[in-house]
This record gives structure tokens, C-alpha cells and sequence, in this order.
């Protein structure tokens, strides 16, 4: 069996990216699933709070990284947003 027929047995695509394998383990988070999971986020810094949030409740092991697949839409957003959130992201990482 060559590695993609593997790859593509052992993974789920969604958006063109791999977020799940076989199993259910995150590969990847994907931004827009933060923000469609949670209709409560009305503001950039509520989003900040939950991407944190999200990376404190990843279970322990191998570390999923944040894909940025949407820009956030608010009028709080910074012109830097994505190092925000990435920072967001590792504070989380390291809390758990």
C-alpha cells in the first residue's frame, strides 16, 4: 500500500486541511471552527479568551497547531490579530 492510500485511510479533510486522523486525535485546529463552535463571541478579545480556552482543553500529547483558515471579522480586530491569537494559543499550550 503506498504512503497516500495510507494517508488518505487514516485521515478526515475538511477545507483542504487535515484536522482529525482515524482515531479522532486533532491535527489541527482550524479557526473558523472556534469561531462557528462558539455563537457567543461577539468581539476580537472574546474570541482571544476562547482560542485560549481551546488549547487549555486539547488533550495532552503531540501539539495541534492553530490554522488561521479566516480572518476575524470585528471591529475590535487589530491590525496584528494573528500574533495575538497565536500567543493566545501557546499561553493556552502551556496552562494545561
Amino acid at each position: 500500500m503506498t504512503n497516500r492510500k495510507k494517508t488518505a485511510m487514516h485521515s478526515k479533510i475538511i477545507f483542504g486541511q487535515f484536522t482529525q486522523d482515524f482515531f479522532g486525535r486533532h491535527l489541527v485546529t482550524l479557526l473558523s471552527q472556534l469561531i462557528s463552535d462558539n455563537p457567543s463571541i461577539d468581539s476580537f478579545w472574546s474570541l482571544e479568551r476562547c482560542v485560549s480556552v481551546a488549547a487549555r482543553s486539547e488533550p495532552h500529547g503531540p501539539r495541534s497547531p492553530l490554522m488561521f483558515d479566516v480572518e476575524p471579522e470585528f471591529r475590535s480586530t487589530p491590525r496584528k490579530w494573528d500574533l495575538i491569537l497565536t500567543a493566545a494559543y501557546e499561553r493556552g499550550m502551556r496552562a494545561r
